[in-house]
């Protein structure tokens, strides 16, 4: 184990700001992390921390949410709706207050982390701490935050950690926290320095200047996306169904055989046993007394294949489906924020798949044999009993419509439920083990739990309905089956054999499984149905923009041409866009947070394409390059770092393709560059330490 601090002291009081100073990797956040109580469970802490930890309000260097909007994360801290509203205007959200927190961009998440801490604070909170509170934002923006800090700090104890020279300019006293080896670590307190001069120049080609914001959503663009949405969730389904289209088949056709086997057991079966109480010839019943071994047998043998084709057919199409999003997702890279934070991840890759899972083989094969069960029944019960035809296939067509039109009339708004609230919950579940350490350090904890318990009592709730649903179809079913095995030797003519009327009466009792199948099938078609609405966006979204030229030479000059991007409700985010680089300048992207900086780097690496416009790679527009040719041409650091839990090294070799894999002096190369090097020659195990899930084990 390393120790990371040592002998500090902080005594913050209302009225003065401390700020903890000191290089990166010094150990600041670690402090502010004890402070509220926020450490992770495998920590040591030694000394003492005093204070109402249940009083604490904090905003983490990367912000979290267990909620899914800014209304819900300001309500979750105490923030009653007006004063929500004035708070997200103070920092300059008014507009996002409902919109996703996952879909924003990294400054306005750091907006909202801070106005979250703030809502503490003005709901009691005692001691405000604050990590790095103005990275990624704009000078105007963080002018807001600061401005925000000053108000409350008169009657809130604060301390703040910042490399950000106008924000550290609001502190009283500087607690400096040295780097390097714990024994050497130093902790003294000194007066505010002035700030840090900024660069004058910097080599550039030029700046692209992106609008303040998101443009207003009334002024809208009609595209291409507009399709219709009712027609989506069914060419979704085409696009699962496609992975294996004659296991379906088969599988469908195998439960047919089965049910139909079932049913000529009961009819060869009741037949054969009032004929013999009429003691015909033994030779009249032989062929019945065969039938019956053979479609005894042969039932469970059919309905057996028929497991063995669906599983295989669904084991194959959510295989195939997880790899399809999966390319979506990796392929938009910056663009898909909304589907790459919080629980949204799991609830696409892991949770819908697997509702879809368990759905498909209980709609797909019980409707197609249930459909060709109930027509063979009633063509036998025409041939057999004439007389008999239109009851039975009168009675057949009302009973299938009931039992399957009610269930799907009682599932129909309880499947949607299910479905959203189970989304619901995965998603909570995954966001509060994110956000556990800020809900800990911020109070939030027990308003996070109770949420999650309203998810899953919401979600119990649908569960009971389904339930209702399903019962309701399967008395429709019975009650249909019974009626007319019961009708039929009623309404039968005296002179019809008595065994032709048990073979019509059992053929009706034998259907309750095949109608009851229809019945369930078409209660689950609701929550098919909302399975696929939410996959069916980001199975629409191009896997990758991907042309047929290809780049033989490193690239000079990269051209941006009069970009525009248009979000999927029609409202344009940016447009006319224009640049230029060359080999050895730089392009300055320049706009406030939330105008789309991250989402036109994602134009220019080619993980999205423009709605008008082009980027231009020696004159060759990027959209017309093959994608693996043009992504050895690109190398991409984005805002929010992410490093798996492998080794330095595994994490490294992932920047370069495996045939070009960089050797370990090259590693170590450019770790040094990175200003990593001292920490590479500390490490015992050099490049082969392991990092820990999200880089905790530093």
């Amino acid at each position: 184990r390393a120790v990371v601090l040592a002998g500090l002291t902080v005594r913050p009081v209302p009225g003065r700001i401390p700020a903890l100073v000191g290089p990166s990797g010094a150990g600041k956040s670690t402090a502010l992390a004890a402070l509220v109580g926020a450490l992770p469970a495998d920590a040591e802490l030694t000394g003492v921390v005093t204070g109402d930890l249940a009083r604490t309000a904090y905003a983490a260097q990367a912000p979290h949410f267990a909620t899914e909007t800014l209304h819900d994360e300001l309500a979750l801290a105490g923030a009653h709706p007006d004063a929500a509203v004035a708070l997200a205007a103070e920092l300059g959200l008014a507009g996002l207050l409902r919109a996703p927190l996952a879909e924003l961009s990294p400054g306005e998440q750091r907006r909202a982390a801070v106005a979250r801490a703030l809502a503490r604070v003005d709901a009691g909170a005692e001691l405000l701490v604050l990590d790095e509170p103005t990275a990624h934002l704009d000078a105007d923006s963080a002018a807001r935050v600061r401005a925000a800090i000053t108000a409350r700090a008169d009657r809130v104890a604060t301390v703040l950690v910042s490399h950000d020279a106008e924000t550290l300019a609001l502190a009283d006293e500087r607690v400096a926290v040295a780097a390097g080896d714990a024994g050497d670590a130093g902790f003294a307190t000194h007066p505010p320095a002035a700030a840090a001069p900024q660069p004058a120049e910097y080599s550039a080609a030029g700046a692209a200047h992106l609008p303040a914001g998101r443009v207003a959503p009334e002024e809208r663009i009609e595209t291409t996306a507009s399709a219709n949405p009712t027609l989506r969730p069914w060419r979704a389904l085409r696009t699962v169904l496609a992975a294996s289209p004659w296991r379906w088949v088969g599988a469908s056709a195998m439960a047919a055989l089965a049910i139909g086997l079932g049913l000529a057991l009961t009819a060869v079966s009741g037949w054969l046993i009032v004929r013999a109480s009429e003691l015909p010839a033994i030779m009249y019943l032989l062929v019945a007394i065969v039938g019956v071994r053979f479609f005894g047998l042969g039932r469970p043998v059919a309905r057996y294949v028929e497991r063995l084709f669906a599983h295989d057919a669904v084991f194959r199409a959510t295989d195939a489906l997880r790899l399809r999003l999966w390319r979506r997702l990796a392929a938009q890279g910056p663009a898909m924020r909304g589907l790459l934070g919080g629980g949204a991840t799991l609830d696409i890759l892991v949770t819908e798949p697997a509702e879809l899972r368990e759905q498909l083989p209980r709609v797909i094969p019980p409707i197609a044999s249930g459909v060709v069960a109930v027509t063979g029944v009633g063509v036998v019960a025409t041939i057999l009993a004439p007389e008999l035809a239109l009851v039975v296939w009168l009675s057949l067509f009302v009973t299938v419509a009931l039992a399957g039109l009610g269930g799907l009339l009682a599932a129909r708004g309880a499947g949607g439920a299910r479905v959203a609230a189970r989304s619901e919950l995965v998603r909570r579940m995954s966001a509060l083990g994110e956000a556990a350490a800020e809900l800990r350090g911020g109070g939030l904890a027990p308003a996070a739990l109770s949420g999650i318990e309203r998810a899953g009592e919401r979600l119990a709730h649908a569960e009971r309905r389904t339930a209702l649903a399903s019962g309701v179809g399967t008395a429709l079913a019975l009650a249909g089956c019974a009626g007319l095995a019961v009708a039929a030797p009623v309404l039968a003519p005296a002179a019809m054999p008595v065994s032709t009327v048990a073979v019509v009466s059992l053929l009706a009792l034998a259907l309750v499984e095949a109608v009851d199948g229809v019945a369930a099938a078409t209660r689950r078609i609701p929550v098919l149905h909302a399975v696929l609405a939410r996959l069916a966006p980001v199975l629409e979204t191009p896997e990758t923009i991907d042309g047929v030229r290809r780049l033989h030479a490193p690239v000079e000059r990269i051209d941006l041409d009069g970009i525009c991007r248009v979000l999927p409700d029609g409202t344009p985010l940016f447009a006319g866009v224009s640049g230029e680089l060359t080999t050895g300048r730089t392009l300055r992207i320049d706009g406030p947070s939330g105008s789309g900086k991250s989402t036109l780097l994602a134009i220019i690496m080619g993980s999205i394409a423009a709605d008008a416009g082009a980027v231009r790679a020696d004159s060759i527009p990027v959209a017309d390059l093959e994608r693996d040719n043009w992504s050895q041409h690109v190398a991409w650091c984005p805002q929010e770092a992410h490093v798996f839990d492998s080794t330095i090294r595994g994490n490294l070799l992932i920047g370069r393709r495996r045939d070009d894999a960089p050797t370990d002096a090259e590693l170590a190369a450019v770790l040094e560059r990175a200003g990593l090097g001292g920490l590479l020659r500390e490490l015992p195990d050099g490049l082969a330490t392991r990092v820990g899930s999200a880089g905790r084990a530093f």
